[in-house]
Protein backbone atom coordinates (compact mmCIF):
# COMPACT_ATOMS: atom_id res chain seq x y z
CA UNK A 1 0.00 0.00 0.00
CA UNK A 2 1.11 3.55 -0.70
CA UNK A 3 2.22 5.60 2.33
CA UNK A 4 -0.40 7.97 3.71
CA UNK A 5 -0.18 11.51 2.33
CA UNK A 6 1.44 13.81 4.89
CA UNK A 7 -0.27 17.06 5.88
CA UNK A 8 1.98 19.93 4.80
CA UNK A 9 2.09 22.69 7.41
CA UNK A 10 3.34 26.28 7.53
CA UNK A 11 3.71 28.21 10.79
CA UNK A 12 3.58 32.00 11.18
CA UNK A 13 4.27 33.24 14.72
CA UNK A 14 6.52 35.97 16.10
CA UNK A 15 7.42 33.85 19.14
CA UNK A 16 10.60 31.87 18.51
CA UNK A 17 9.67 29.55 21.41
CA UNK A 18 6.35 28.67 19.76
CA UNK A 19 7.88 28.23 16.31
CA UNK A 20 10.71 26.06 17.59
CA UNK A 21 8.43 24.18 19.99
CA UNK A 22 5.91 23.15 17.36
CA UNK A 23 8.58 22.42 14.76
CA UNK A 24 10.31 20.07 17.21
CA UNK A 25 7.19 18.41 18.60
CA UNK A 26 5.44 17.87 15.28
CA UNK A 27 8.42 15.87 14.00
CA UNK A 28 7.09 13.00 16.11
CA UNK A 29 3.83 12.88 14.11
CA UNK A 30 4.38 10.88 10.93
CA UNK A 31 1.34 12.32 9.14
CA UNK A 32 2.41 15.98 9.52
CA UNK A 33 5.30 17.71 7.75
CA UNK A 34 6.35 21.20 8.85
CA UNK A 35 7.51 22.93 5.68
CA UNK A 36 8.85 26.03 7.46
CA UNK A 37 8.15 28.48 10.27
CA UNK A 38 8.25 32.28 10.03
CA UNK A 39 8.36 35.21 12.52
CA UNK A 40 5.89 37.36 10.53
CA UNK A 41 3.40 37.10 7.67
CA UNK A 42 4.67 40.04 5.61
CA UNK A 43 5.79 37.71 2.79
CA UNK A 44 3.12 35.09 3.42
CA UNK A 45 1.81 35.01 -0.16
CA UNK A 46 5.29 34.45 -1.58
CA UNK A 47 5.98 31.72 0.99
CA UNK A 48 2.67 29.97 0.30
CA UNK A 49 3.36 30.06 -3.45
CA UNK A 50 6.86 28.63 -2.95
CA UNK A 51 5.86 26.02 -0.37
CA UNK A 52 2.15 25.21 -0.89
CA UNK A 53 0.73 23.93 2.42
CA UNK A 54 -2.44 22.05 3.27
CA UNK A 55 -2.79 23.82 6.62
CA UNK A 56 -1.39 27.00 8.17
CA UNK A 57 -0.98 27.77 11.88
CA UNK A 58 -1.34 31.55 12.03
CA UNK A 59 -0.69 33.91 14.93
CA UNK A 60 -2.70 37.15 15.02
CA UNK A 61 -0.42 39.72 16.63
CA UNK A 62 2.76 39.94 14.55
CA UNK A 63 4.91 42.85 13.34
CA UNK A 64 3.66 44.32 10.07
CA UNK A 65 0.81 42.38 8.49
CA UNK A 66 -1.33 40.78 11.19
CA UNK A 67 -2.56 37.21 11.02
CA UNK A 68 -6.17 38.06 10.22
CA UNK A 69 -5.18 40.27 7.27
CA UNK A 70 -2.74 37.64 6.03
CA UNK A 71 -5.37 34.89 6.38
CA UNK A 72 -7.90 36.85 4.32
CA UNK A 73 -5.34 37.43 1.55
CA UNK A 74 -4.28 33.77 1.49
CA UNK A 75 -7.87 32.46 1.44
CA UNK A 76 -8.76 34.84 -1.38
CA UNK A 77 -5.99 33.49 -3.62
CA UNK A 78 -5.77 29.93 -2.26
CA UNK A 79 -9.23 28.96 -0.96
CA UNK A 80 -8.30 25.29 -0.50
CA UNK A 81 -5.65 26.08 2.12
CA UNK A 82 -7.03 25.60 5.63
CA UNK A 83 -6.00 28.10 8.32
CA UNK A 84 -6.01 27.65 12.09
CA UNK A 85 -5.59 30.82 14.11
CA UNK A 86 -3.34 30.30 17.14
CA UNK A 87 -3.64 33.36 19.36
CA UNK A 88 -3.31 34.71 22.86
CA UNK A 89 -6.57 36.62 22.32
CA UNK A 90 -9.89 34.97 23.15
CA UNK A 91 -12.28 37.93 23.03
CA UNK A 92 -15.33 38.03 20.77
CA UNK A 93 -13.90 40.50 18.27
CA UNK A 94 -10.73 38.56 17.47
CA UNK A 95 -12.58 35.25 17.19
CA UNK A 96 -15.21 36.80 14.91
CA UNK A 97 -12.66 38.55 12.68
CA UNK A 98 -10.68 35.31 12.37
CA UNK A 99 -13.78 33.45 11.18
CA UNK A 100 -14.61 36.25 8.74
CA UNK A 101 -11.09 35.99 7.29
CA UNK A 102 -11.82 32.39 6.35
CA UNK A 103 -10.07 30.57 9.19
CA UNK A 104 -11.42 27.08 9.85
CA UNK A 105 -10.21 26.87 13.43
CA UNK A 106 -9.27 29.08 16.37
CA UNK A 107 -7.05 27.88 19.22
CA UNK A 108 -5.91 29.85 22.23
CA UNK A 109 -2.16 29.74 22.87
CA UNK A 110 -1.43 27.27 25.60
CA UNK A 111 -3.53 24.56 23.93
CA UNK A 112 -1.76 21.23 24.33
CA UNK A 113 0.00 19.65 21.37
CA UNK A 114 -2.55 16.84 21.03
CA UNK A 115 -5.35 19.41 20.63
CA UNK A 116 -3.39 21.31 17.98
CA UNK A 117 -2.56 18.09 16.12
CA UNK A 118 -6.21 16.99 16.25
CA UNK A 119 -7.31 20.35 14.82
CA UNK A 120 -4.73 20.13 12.02
CA UNK A 121 -5.99 16.67 11.07
CA UNK A 122 -9.66 17.70 11.18
CA UNK A 123 -9.30 20.80 8.98
CA UNK A 124 -7.00 18.96 6.55
CA UNK A 125 -9.76 16.37 6.11
CA UNK A 126 -12.30 19.09 5.33
CA UNK A 127 -13.89 19.29 8.77
CA UNK A 128 -14.70 22.37 10.78
CA UNK A 129 -14.64 21.64 14.51
CA UNK A 130 -17.17 23.79 16.36
CA UNK A 131 -16.69 23.89 20.10
CA UNK A 132 -19.05 25.83 22.36
CA UNK A 133 -16.38 28.38 23.32
CA UNK A 134 -15.69 29.64 19.80
CA UNK A 135 -19.25 29.20 18.52
CA UNK A 136 -20.94 31.06 21.34
CA UNK A 137 -18.45 33.92 21.36
CA UNK A 138 -18.83 34.35 17.63
CA UNK A 139 -22.62 34.19 17.85
CA UNK A 140 -22.50 37.00 20.42
CA UNK A 141 -20.51 39.09 17.96
CA UNK A 142 -22.91 38.25 15.11
CA UNK A 143 -25.84 39.43 17.21
CA UNK A 144 -24.09 42.62 18.27
CA UNK A 145 -22.94 43.58 14.77
CA UNK A 146 -25.94 42.43 12.75
CA UNK A 147 -28.79 42.56 15.27
CA UNK A 148 -32.42 42.24 14.23
CA UNK A 149 -31.70 43.88 10.86
CA UNK A 150 -30.06 40.72 9.63
CA UNK A 151 -32.32 39.28 6.97
CA UNK A 152 -30.94 36.60 4.68
CA UNK A 153 -33.50 35.25 2.23
CA UNK A 154 -30.96 32.70 1.10
CA UNK A 155 -31.63 30.64 4.21
CA UNK A 156 -35.16 29.92 3.06
CA UNK A 157 -33.83 28.88 -0.35
CA UNK A 158 -31.71 26.04 1.01
CA UNK A 159 -32.81 22.65 -0.28
CA UNK A 160 -33.49 19.74 2.06
CA UNK A 161 -30.23 18.12 0.98
CA UNK A 162 -28.30 21.35 1.61
CA UNK A 163 -29.81 21.48 5.10
CA UNK A 164 -28.65 17.89 5.66
CA UNK A 165 -25.13 18.88 4.59
CA UNK A 166 -25.24 21.99 6.79
CA UNK A 167 -26.23 19.94 9.84
CA UNK A 168 -23.34 17.55 9.19
CA UNK A 169 -20.99 20.55 8.90
CA UNK A 170 -22.22 21.81 12.28
CA UNK A 171 -21.30 18.45 13.81
CA UNK A 172 -17.74 18.84 12.50
CA UNK A 173 -18.01 16.07 9.89
CA UNK A 174 -15.41 15.92 7.12
CA UNK A 175 -16.41 15.92 3.46
CA UNK A 176 -15.87 12.15 3.31
CA UNK A 177 -17.98 11.61 6.44
CA UNK A 178 -20.80 13.76 5.05
CA UNK A 179 -20.69 11.83 1.78
CA UNK A 180 -20.86 8.51 3.65
CA UNK A 181 -23.66 9.65 5.98
CA UNK A 182 -25.81 10.97 3.12
CA UNK A 183 -24.82 8.28 0.59
CA UNK A 184 -23.59 10.83 -1.97
CA UNK A 185 -20.26 11.49 -3.70
CA UNK A 186 -17.63 13.76 -2.14
CA UNK A 187 -17.79 16.00 -5.23
CA UNK A 188 -21.53 16.32 -4.66
CA UNK A 189 -20.86 17.39 -1.08
CA UNK A 190 -18.47 20.08 -2.33
CA UNK A 191 -21.10 21.25 -4.82
CA UNK A 192 -23.73 21.51 -2.08
CA UNK A 193 -21.33 23.44 0.16
CA UNK A 194 -20.50 25.91 -2.62
CA UNK A 195 -24.24 26.45 -3.11
CA UNK A 196 -24.74 26.94 0.63
CA UNK A 197 -21.96 29.56 0.74
CA UNK A 198 -23.51 31.42 -2.17
CA UNK A 199 -27.02 31.37 -0.74
CA UNK A 200 -25.92 32.39 2.76
CA UNK A 201 -23.41 34.91 1.42
CA UNK A 202 -20.57 33.52 3.55
CA UNK A 203 -16.97 32.46 2.88
CA UNK A 204 -16.27 29.63 5.32
CA UNK A 205 -17.75 26.49 6.83
CA UNK A 206 -17.83 27.99 10.29
CA UNK A 207 -19.51 31.21 9.18
CA UNK A 208 -22.19 29.22 7.32
CA UNK A 209 -22.97 27.21 10.43
CA UNK A 210 -23.05 30.30 12.63
CA UNK A 211 -25.46 32.17 10.34
CA UNK A 212 -27.74 29.13 10.26
CA UNK A 213 -27.64 28.84 14.06
CA UNK A 214 -28.39 32.54 14.45
CA UNK A 215 -31.46 32.23 12.21
CA UNK A 216 -32.52 29.06 14.08
CA UNK A 217 -32.32 26.92 10.95
CA UNK A 218 -30.12 24.45 12.83
CA UNK A 219 -29.22 24.06 16.50
CA UNK A 220 -25.73 23.86 17.98
CA UNK A 221 -25.28 20.57 19.79
CA UNK A 222 -23.52 20.77 23.12
CA UNK A 223 -20.34 18.75 23.52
Amino acid sequence: PQPKQRIKLLIFDDSADIRDGFTSLLKFYEDIQVLSAHPDANNALEIVKKEPPDVILMDIDMPGLNGIEASAMIKHLYPKIEIIILSQFHDNTHVFEAIKSGASGYLVKGSDTDQVVASIRVVAAGGSPMNDFVARKTLEEFRKMLGPKMVNPGLNALSDRELDVLNCMAEGSTYKEIAADLAIAVDTVRSHIRSIYEKLQVNSKTEAVLVAIEKKIIQLKRN
